[in-house]
C-alpha cells in the first residue's frame, strides 16, 4: 500500500486520523527540525527493521522517538537470536518500503505476516495517540494506538508491547516484569472479558492445574499443554483413554499430577454436558452472574465463585473450588480486578 491507499484503507476500517504533511524526513534529527508542526508533542515514533542473524525473523520495532533501544537487552528479553539492521532489500522485500519510511503500516504490505511487530507500551499511556509515516515519509498521521494494533493483528502479523527502562508502564504488583509471558497475559488476556467456549474451556482446564501452584508456573506450561491437549480441543479430549493419559502423565513439559490429569478429561466430559444443556458455557456462568461484570479486588473467594464451584462440584468436576473458581473469573472477564495503579485499571 502506498499513501493513498493507507488514507483509503484507513477510512474504510472506520478509523479516525489526523495528517500532517512535511518535507521528505530521512532520520530523528530531520524530524526533530519539523516537530513545530505536529499537533501532538512526544507521540512520534522511530522504527527499527531488524533480523536475526540467520535471517529466519524478523522484527519491526517501534518507540517513543527520543528512545534508545540496547539491541542486546532486547535479545535476552525476547528470547531471540543475535539480532541486526535488516539491510534496504530486505526492507523492499518484506515491507515494500523504503529507507526513512520505515512505519507500522508497512506491516499491511507483509503478505507473508512473518514480520513480529514490537511497540512501546508508552503509546498505550495519557492520550494514546502514535505518529507514524502512511508508508511515505513526506507525511506524518496521528491515530490512537489501540486501533493501530488492531489492523496489525488483523493483518495477521504478532504484536508485542515492548517494555523499556524509561516510562513503563504500571501493572499489578503480582505481575512478574522479568517474565514476558505474564506480562503479556497480564496486558493482553487477564481481566478481559472472553467468552468463547473454546477460551473458556481452555482456562478451566489450565486453571484446573493451578491447584497448590502458581499461576505463573502454569502459564509458562501453556503451550506446552496446549500442544500436548490437541489445542484444547474438546471433542479430542472427551476420548482420551488410559494410552493418552500414560502420555500426558510421562510428558516432562506438563504438570506430572495423575489426579489433575484424569480430572482434566472428566471435567472434559461435564463441560460438554453443560454446553448441551445451556447452549454454550457462558450462558451457564450467566444464570450466575446475570451477565454483569464484576470489579473488585483483593479477594480469593466471594459468593459468586462459592456458588459456581459448588454447583460445578455437584455435576462431577474436580479441581474446582471457590478459590480456582475465582481466579478463573478474573482470568476470563467476569471480575475485574487490576489494581488502581495498573494502567488497564477500570471501576464500575
Amino acid at each position: 500500500m502506498k499513501k493513498n491507499e493507507i488514507y483509503q484503507f484507513l477510512n474504510n476500517q472506520n478509523i479516525k486520523y489526523e495528517i500532517t504533511n512535511h518535507q521528505a524526513v530521512f532520520n530523528i534529527e530531520e524530524v526533530s527540525k519539523i516537530k513545530d508542526l505536529f499537533p501532538y508533542q512526544n507521540r512520534g515514533a522511530k522504527n527499527l527493521f531488524v533480523r536475526d542473524d540467520k535471517k529466519n525473523n524478523y522484527y519491526l520495532i517501534t518507540l517513543k522517538d527520543d528512545k534508545k533501544l540496547d539491541l542486546k537487552e532486547f535479545q535476552k528479553q525476547n528470547n531471540t537470536r543475535r539480532l541486526s539492521f535488516a539491510s534496504e532489500k530486505d526492507l523492499l522485500k518484506k515491507l515494500n518500503l523504503t529507507p526513512g519510511s520505515v512505519t507500522p503500516l508497512g506491516l499491511l504490505n507483509d503478505q507473508n505476516k512473518e514480520v513480529i511487530f514490537y511497540i512501546d507500551e508508552y503509546f498505550l499511556s495519557d492520550n494514546q495517540i502514535i505518529g507514524v509515516h502512511p508508508n511515505d515519509n513526506t507525511a506524518t498521521i496521528w491515530l490512537n494506538t489501540n486501533d493501530l494494533i488492531k489492523i496489525i493483528k488483523k493483518n495477521g502479523n504478532k504484536v508485542n508491547l515492548l517494555s523499556t527502562k524509561e516510562d513503563s508502564l504500571k501493572r499489578c504488583k503480582w505481575c512478574n516484569l522479568k517474565n514476558q509471558i505474564y506480562v503479556k497475559y497480564h496486558d493482553e488476556e487477564w481481566g478481559k472479558p472472553n467468552f468463547n467456549d473454546h477460551y473458556l474451556f481452555e482456562m478451566l482446564i489450565l486453571e484446573s492445574f493451578q491447584a497448590g501452584l502458581s499461576w505463573e508456573c502454569v502459564l509458562n506450561k501453556r503451550e506446552a499443554f496446549k500442544k500436548a491437549y490437541d489445542n484444547f480441543n474438546l471433542e479430542k479430549i472427551c476420548h482420551y483413554d488410559e494410552s493418552k493419559k500414560n502420555e500426558l502423565l510421562n510428558n516432562q513439559e506438563l504438570i506430572r499430577n495423575r489426579l489433575k490429569i484424569n480430572a482434566s478429561i472428566s471435567n472434559a466430559l461435564i463441560f460438554k454436558k453443560i454446553i448441551q444443556e445451556y447452549g454454550s458455557f457462558y450462558n451457564y456462568l450467566k444464570t450466575f452472574t446475570n451477565d454483569q461484570i464484576i470489579y473488585e479486588r483483593d479477594k480469593t473467594t466471594s459468593p459468586l465463585s462459592d456458588s459456581i464451584s459448588a454447583d460445578l462440584r455437584k455435576r462431577g468436576m474436580k479441581f474446582v473450588g471457590s478459590t480456582i473458581i475465582y481466579s478463573y473469573l478474573q482470568a476470563i472477564g467476569i471480575i475485574n480486578s487490576h489494581e488502581p495503579n495498573c494502567f488497564l485499571f477500570k471501576e464500575n
